[in-house]
C-alpha cells in the first residue's frame, strides 16, 4: 500500500510540475501573443488592401505597387519567423501536454490553453503564409514579363 501512495505521490508531483511549467510560461506567451497578434493585425489590413489595388495603368506606378507588396512580404516573413520562434519555444513543453493528456480525467485549464495557443499560432502562421502567397500571386500579376504586348 505504502508502494502504491509512492506512486501516486511521483504521478502528482509529474502532474504539479508541468502545471507549475505552464504557470511560469503563461507570462512570457502572453507578452509574445499580444506581439504577435498586433504584428499581424497592423500588416494584414495594408497587405489585403494592396492585393485588392486596381492595376495601375502607368508603369512607374505599377513598380510603385510592386515595391510596396514585396515591403508587405517580407513583413509576413518577419512575422512567420517571430510566430514559428514561439511555436519552437513552446514544443516541448507542449509535447509533454500532449503526452499527459487524459480525454476521460479531469479537465485542466492551464493545458488545454497552451493547446489552445498552439492552435492560434499555427492558424496565424497559416494565414501569414496565405497572404504571402496572395501578395507573390499579385506581384506576377504586375510584372513586366506578364506584362501584355503593345500592339501598333
Amino acid at each position: 500500500m505504502a508502494q502504491a501512495r509512492t506512486g501516486d505521490a511521483g504521478a502528482e508531483d509529474s502532474v504539479n510540475t508541468l502545471d507549475k511549467e505552464i504557470g511560469d510560461a503563461i507570462n512570457l506567451i502572453a507578452i509574445l501573443l499580444v506581439f504577435v497578434f498586433a504584428y499581424f493585425s497592423a500588416v494584414w489590413p495594408q497587405a489585403a488592401s494592396l492585393i485588392d489595388e486596381p492595376s495601375p495603368s502607368v508603369q512607374t506606378d505599377k513598380k510603385r505597387l510592386v515595391g510596396r507588396l514585396r515591403v508587405y512580404q517580407r513583413l509576413l516573413v518577419g512575422l512567420a519567423a517571430l510566430i514559428a520562434s514561439i511555436i519552437i519555444l513552446l514544443a516541448p513543453l507542449t509535447r509533454r501536454v500532449g503526452a499527459e493528456l487524459s480525454w476521460g480525467g479531469s479537465y485542466d485549464i492551464l493545458r488545454a490553453g497552451l493547446l489552445l495557443v498552439d492552435v492560434l499560432l499555427v492558424s496565424t502562421l497559416c494565414a501569414a503564409v496565405l497572404t504571402w502567397n496572395r501578395l507573390r500571386q499579385r506581384i506576377n500579376e504586375l510584372s513586366p514579363a506578364n506584362a501584355s504586348p503593345v500592339t501598333k
